[in-house]
């Protein structure tokens, strides 16, 4: 053992046979790297490095392969929930936390990004290893917010971002309570969840997000999907709910669709596929509803027709150089180009033919609606005339009718 060694060793032995005054006198703490690098009290080593012999508590500081190391160099804190980035909303976004074992307790704090002042959410939830707070962002203003876990004994997380966006959220979180009426709404998706007493076990959270993967459909889309999620695990609800969507139109079409809005329909999502609720469609507030008694993934469509009994032909006749985008336009893959059919069951086969009964074109696997280019089977576009169409779905059932093309 080295002179200085010997004169560390009896020094801090000293200290600790007077303790009564050793803990108020400020000793030199040793980093992994074995430099100075604060005051404390410390942990007495043996001569090896490897050990304690006797002990001082230190805090904000640990014993790890043999030095005094602050807590902050060897805790974890991560912020798991929200992503950084995620747009949120809501009276309950649920903001969650990963720790090492060593944190005895966590706050959770949020700051406008270009603010100096943090705001305390509240205390962490313990659930460990993960910690929880709910934030209430009403009161908030859209914007970017910064977010950080601080532990009890000085650790914390690195800070995340997140937007606070009441018009175009990535999902809204709010608390439901089991004997109250809930309403909860997702701006951007034009959804509101209507969630009478008793509907639910227990109050809880409920999240609603866009899906991250819509599932395939052959239906025709209007474009609105939400998925609800309950954070206590509950799918099956003791009544129903009511689900409304809300949608633009221009003219009875929906807006960026080829679906006319007395067709709309919505639809839920389960093992089997997508399945039609019952739904009422109010065209002079443009809402959609209806009721359901099961929490998944829902989306707004077009109906498909269950026969062909309401089969329409637009813009008849139809003409494509007028000038005019209401009585025709060429077919150009957009979504009001050429002549559209709609109101097909699914399945569909589509003939056209000349009024000397020659075949002019065929189109099959049509479900809901389709767009013809006014071209025959070898791609040359038909002259003006008369047409005649015949539909016939997946049990041989058959439709006609005609129209007229004026270029």
């Amino acid at each position: 053992m080295s002179k200085f060694q010997n004169i560390f060793l009896s020094l801090t032995l000293f200290l600790f046979a007077t303790a009564s005054w050793a803990e108020n006198i400020p000793w030199q703490v040793i980093d992994q790297g074995g430099r100075i690098s604060s005051l404390g009290n410390y942990e007495l080593l043996d001569a090896s490095g490897q050990g304690a012999i006797g002990r001082v508590n230190i805090p904000g500081y640990t014993l790890f392969a043999g030095y005094i190391l602050p807590l902050s160099t060897l805790t974890t804190i991560t912020i798991t929930r929200p992503d950084s980035g995620t747009r949120i909303s809501g009276n309950a976004v649920i903001i969650e936390a990963t720790t090492s074992e060593d944190v005895t307790g966590l706050d959770f704090y949020y700051k406008a990004s270009d603010a100096d002042t943090w705001t305390i959410i509240g205390n962490g939830i313990v659930q460990s290893p993960t910690y929880r707070v709910y934030w209430n962002t009403i009161s908030l203003e859209n914007g970017n917010y910064n977010l950080q876990a601080v532990a009890e004994n000085g650790p914390s997380s690195p800070e995340i971002t997140v937007t606070i966006d009441y018009q175009n959220p990535d999902y809204v979180e709010g608390w439901v309570k089991e004997n109250d009426n809930n309403v909860v709404a997702k701006g951007d998706a034009g959804c509101t969840l209507t969630i009478p007493a008793g509907a639910i076990d227990t109050q809880t959270v409920v999240r609603i997000s866009r899906p991250t993967n819509i599932p395939a459909s052959n239906l025709p889309a209007a474009g609105l999907y939400i998925e609800v999620v309950l954070e206590n695990g509950q799918t099956q609800l003791n009544s129903p709910v009511t689900i409304s969507f809300v949608y633009n139109e221009g003219n009875g079409i929906v807006v960026g669709t080829n679906i006319h809005e007395e067709d709309l329909k919505i639809y839920i999502y389960s093992n089997t596929g997508w399945q039609e609720l019952s739904t009422h469609v109010n065209t002079a507030d443009n809402i959609a509803t209806a009721t359901t008694d099961h929490f998944t993934i829902f989306g707004l469509f077009g109906s498909v027709a269950s026969n062909l009994s309401n089969v329409r032909v637009y813009p008849n006749p139809f003409k494509p150089f007028d000038e005019n985008p209401e009585t025709g336009k060429l077919y150009d893959g957009s979504l009001h180009s050429g002549i559209i059919f709609d109101r097909l069951t699914e399945n569909a086969t589509l003939k056209i033919f000349n009024l000397a009964g020659e075949l002019v074109d065929e189109i099959s696997g049509i479900t809901g609606k389709a767009q013809w280019d006014a071209k025959n089977s070898s791609g040359k576009e038909v002259a003006s005339g008369v047409y005649i169409y015949l539909v016939t779905d997946k049990e041989g059932r058959k439709t006609t009718g005609k129209f007229v093309i004026i270029r």
